[in-house]
């Protein structure tokens, strides 16, 4: 999706869902320029998800989207999706068939042929309803939605000192919200009869997706998450379009039937009645029937050994761990980390490739510049940081800079130098850096965090290693240990 402002969580939710609208919106309007081009499959896939990306900001944020969209606008944008269902539906319906038909005889082959022939003309018919029921409503709808959503009105209490709540607060507590409601509907699935509970779980698992994406750019615990819930509405996805399809095939044995029946009453008339031609029969398809069921079974058993059970308790756990955390997350510009004295670098960091810094501060009355050379196998970083405070939590602005503004600084920090060995260990939704200093016996581990209430432990390969905590003890700040 199209890039975000940096500051995008700090922002009032009045202008953040507008944004995160926009882009969405953007998204729509570019696969629709290619909804004509019959060569690009994809044009129709692209378009769904960028509406449906869009349905979900207008319902998810609608409380901070007043005067921007009104209920006309929702029932347009909604029947733009409802419009392209059939023809969607169809599409993977066709694929589905092409691909069963290797796994049966001669006989059910001709009825696979002749139930896709069936369906590639249902389905071209609705590829061309499209041109009336989607492409011209869209065409007028897009520039007066982008237009009232680039702009609002807002109200700022002076005497009472209100204070707007971030973006990021929000999203975090609608994370909480959805992981909830995702749970009720997986312990509500227990076998196939119950369709409509993973129906909504399928709902609620792309809301919470399509609520992260936006932040996965920048929040390596949201990528993660992002890929298990698609992991999971992918799976959802596949047992609705097979129960769809295996519908399909109901009608179409009952149909088949119906013309049988209706041959096997013309022949009972005598040879001189005009038998209807025969199409195919009812037994063509029950091969076909059967690889539906069967893999149905098969969807059912992986959806049980994977998400029911208590199963997805893990990822709904982390889910609302990064709700509570976003809820409650730092300003922009202000660090949170945790600090750890160690005997050595633990093993699992050897198999690390480690990053050599170079860093050394400028001295100041009131504050202390650093600039640092990072390097890592195939590239140079530089950078040059402000940190104002000590402690648990302080307040970092840091930008890149170029080797010539490098070079003419770093003589500035003679006598005020570190160098050090990080290797970053991903562990579960966060990042273990280890420092092993170059220049004296020295390993330290550091864990930054969204929010000074959360709680963090040493994972257990760490612990072996842990001498105590040493976050806030001067001795242990780099400024200091620079000197």
């Amino acid at each position: 999706m199209p890039r975000l402002p940096t500051d995008f969580l700090e922002r009032t939710p009045e202008e953040a869902a507008r944004l995160l609208a926009l882009a969405f919106l953007k998204e729509g309007a570019d696969a629709r320029l290619r909804l004509t081009n019959p060569d690009d499959v994809e044009a129709l896939h692209d378009f769904r998800v960028a509406i449906r990306r869009l349905r979900s900001c207008l319902r998810a944020f609608r409380p901070y989207l007043r005067g921007s969209v009104s209920k006309k606008m929702r029932r347009r944008i909604r029947s733009l999706t409802t419009a392209t269902n059939a023809a969607r539906d169809l599409e993977v319906m066709v694929t589905q068939m092409r691909e069963t038909s290797t796994r049966l005889d001669e006989t059910g082959r001709a009825g696979v042929d002749w139930l896709m022939g069936r369906m590639q003309a249902d389905r071209a018919d609705a590829l061309q309803r499209i041109n009336g029921e989607v492409l011209a409503p869209f065409d007028a709808l897009e520039p007066r939605l982008r237009k009232r959503l680039s702009r609002f009105e807002t109200t700022v209490h002076l005497v009472r000192r209100s204070r707007h709540p971030s973006f990021g607060r929000i999203v975090g507590d609608l994370t909480r919200r959805h992981a909830g409601e995702l749970r009720e509907h997986l312990a509500a699935v227990r076998g196939r009869e119950d369709e409509e509970q993973a129906h909504r779980a399928r709902i609620s698992a792309k809301r919470l997706r399509y609520l992260l994406e936006p932040l996965t750019r920048r929040r390596k615990r949201a990528k993660a998450l992002v890929v298990a819930l698609k992991s999971l509405q992918d799976l959802l996805g596949e047992i609705r379009d097979t129960q769809v399809m295996a519908r399909e095939i109901t009608a179409a044995v009952e149909q088949a039937a119906a013309h049988e029946a209706r041959r096997a009453h013309q022949a009972a008339l005598g040879p001189e009645a005009p038998a209807p031609p025969r199409e195919t029969g009812s037994r063509d398809l029950v091969g076909l029937a059967r690889l539906a069921e069967q893999h149905l079974v098969e969807l059912f058993a992986q959806l049980q050994s994977e998400w029911l059970g208590g199963r997805a308790e893990p990822l709904l756990r982390r889910l609302e761990r990064l709700g509570e955390s976003l809820a409650s997350r730092r300003p922009r510009h202000v660090e949170i980390e945790r600090k750890f004295l160690l005997t050595g670098v633990p093993e699992i960091a050897r198999e690390v490739v480690p990053l050599e810094i170079d860093q050394g501060w400028i001295a100041g009355q009131m504050v202390s510049e650093r600039v640092r050379r990072t390097r890592a196998p195939g590239s140079e970083n530089y950078s040059r940081t402000i940190k104002l405070g000590e402690g648990l939590v302080r307040s970092e602005f840091e930008e890149p800079m170029t080797p010539d503004v490098f070079e003419t600084l770093w003589p500035l920090t003679a006598r005020r130098r570190i160098s050090k060995r990080r290797y970053p260990v991903p562990d579960g939704d966060r990042v273990w850096e280890i420092d092993e200093f170059t220049d004296r016996e020295l390993v330290l581990a550091e864990v930054e965090l969204d929010a000074e209430q959360e709680e963090v432990t040493p994972p257990e390969w760490l612990k072996p290693y842990v001498v105590r905590e040493v976050t806030g003890e001067p001795e242990y700040v780099n400024v200091n240990l620079a000197r």
